[in-house]
């Protein structure tokens, strides 16, 4: 019985993270957060898997090195800072929505049990977007000033850092406030950004990934691939010609003439 009590104990040792889901953290754009590691060790690693991969770069399983510090991040220059009171744990500031995903740090006994962060809603740069799907191929984006102020604001839209434009796929309206788009097509996929004109540079971001079974085509591809598929090509009709401009037959010397003939002289 002790025998079997101990190799029990050996295998929960040994496995820590078996059977414990992700701690789910709730946080809106703007704020902070402060990710705890208990990992003894003389290093740290964090490692974060986005939640949004299209909006975050496509950076996969991107590592952080904490303890010694490493090179820091893109996604998260400038906003990483090491809590003097807690050695080895993550304090990421001013969130962003890309920021979404699970954090798990690592140190030289193994992983710690991961932190699942979700951000969502939230202030950020005196400016919040909200969302509503009206179906999976429209969904309308509303950016407006926080906290709310009277009298008329212009916004502009940045799609993955550049200018959104005019796509046929997306329609703006009350200046720039409103933009219903199609997120089922591969050109909407990505990093949304509203700023406000005439304000300090800086926005507020939304995450658009494609829908489940997009796969890598999207809309574009798939109404293509449907319609090659659908619409073989049709029939080939010759030029149709005017009356009056038929062309002469040729003669053909094959072809015995129809009428009577005169008989040969013998």
């Amino acid at each position: 019985m002790g025998s079997a009590i101990c190799i029990l104990l050996a295998l929960l040792v040994s496995s820590p993270l078996e059977g414990f889901p992700p701690r789910l953290e709730l946080q809106g754009a703007g704020d902070q957060i402060l990710l705890p590691c208990g990992a003894p060790g003389p290093w740290v690693r964090w490692v974060w898997a986005p939640r949004y991969p299209k909006c975050a770069g496509d950076p996969g399983n991107l590592e952080i090195s904490w303890q010694p510090p490493g090179p820091e991040p893109p996604q998260f220059r400038g906003r990483l800072d090491p809590p003097l009171s807690a050695p080895g744990a993550l304090l990421l500031r001013d969130l962003l929505m890309s920021d979404s995903g699970t954090f798990t740090c690592r140190g030289a006994s193994g992983p710690e049990p991961p932190v699942r962060l979700e951000v969502t809603g939230g202030c950020r740069n005196n400016l919040t977007v909200s969302s509503n799907w009206a179906s999976p191929s429209a969904l309308t984006l509303r950016c407006r000033r926080c906290p709310l102020l009277a009298g008329p604001a212009s916004f502009r839209w940045f799609l993955n850092s550049q200018p959104l434009g005019n796509p046929r796929w997306a329609t703006k309206r009350d200046h720039g406030a409103t933009v219903r788009l199609d997120p089922s097509r591969r050109a909407a996929w990505g990093r949304w950004e509203c700023r406000l004109l005439g304000a300090p540079p800086g926005g507020f971001e939304f995450c658009v990934e494609p829908p489940p079974g997009a796969g890598a085509a999207g809309t574009d591809g798939i109404e293509t691939n449907e319609r090659t598929k659908q619409e073989p090509p049709g029939p080939i009709y010759p030029p149709r010609r005017s009356r009056g401009s038929e062309p002469k037959r040729p003669k053909d010397a094959s072809c015995p003439r129809v009428g009577k003939e005169k008989p040969q002289a013998p």
